[in-house]
């Protein structure tokens, strides 16, 4: 009987081969699994540090900005287009946040608002123009922006479609609006009255947008909106955004 066994165990013996091809995948499995637990935790660590090296450079351009008293006052009072003392530094670092993470909105917005402040309506075209190939999505405002900086320099067809991509994008936002926010839902149809007067150089279409959100909302006064009633055409807008003359 013993000899039986012996035999019924030597028919599960595992062939010397067959044993060091399993235990050979296991030491691979196990590597791939450390390696792929690592690189995660790698990919992970650099993300931090890329997200940290841009809000980084941000806060350093921010703060050249908000340190320059003279440019801020000019930002208020001037018409005509200037920059800060640190202009240079100021962009350098700008941009370099942008190279950092170039699908970021982040970085371009902090431009965005540095260049629109500077009265540099070529600058910020080219901004917006690499942020919308860069970014998986850009908003309606910006687009529709694009759209009035293209048409001023004689560029009607790629201002044609910017306008027009901006109204699907604010008719996006107003499909995804809550029922129960009616004061964002009024501004989103607002703003997209405007995309479409400027798009159809008819601003009849945002004044009577305009008029009804001021019946609905008589207590609520939008001074951007309200200076902007009275335009006739895209060109007097873009006037309006520069203070050009």
């Amino acid at each position: 009987m013993r000899i039986l066994k012996i035999k019924h165990f030597n028919r599960y013996r595992m062939n010397p081969k067959r044993l060091s091809g399993i235990v050979m995948l296991f030491l691979v499995t196990g590597i791939c699994f450390s390696s792929c637990r690592f690189a995660d935790k790698n990919d992970k660590t650099v993300h931090d540090e890329v997200d940290a090296s841009v809000k980084r450079l941000l806060y350093e351009a921010d703060n050249l900005i908000k340190s320059d008293s003279a440019f801020l006052y000019q930002t208020l009072n001037c018409q005509d287009e200037h920059t800060a003392s640190e202009n240079t530094t100021i962009l350098q670092k700008f941009d370099s946040a942008i190279l950092l993470a170039p699908k970021s909105k982040i970085p371009y917005i902090h431009k965005y608002n540095y260049l629109a402040a500077c009265k540099k309506p070529d600058d910020i075209l080219s901004l917006l123009k690499e942020m919308d190939s860069r970014c998986d999505s850009i908003q309606g405002d910006f687009l529709c922006l694009k759209g009035v900086l293209e048409y001023h320099n004689g560029d009607s067809i790629n201002g044609k479609k910017s306008f027009q991509r901006a109204d699907k994008a604010f008719h996006m936002e107003i499909t995804n609006c809550s029922p129960n926010d009616s004061l964002k839902y009024a501004s989103l149809k607002l703003s997209q009255s405007l995309n479409l007067s400027l798009m159809k150089n008819d601003f009849s279409i945002f004044q009577n947008e305009l008029n009804i959100f001021h019946k609905t909302y008589p207590q609520i006064e939008i001074s951007s909106m309200n200076q902007i009633q009275y335009l006739t055409s895209r060109e007097e807008y873009y006037q309006s955004l520069f203070n050009s003359r």
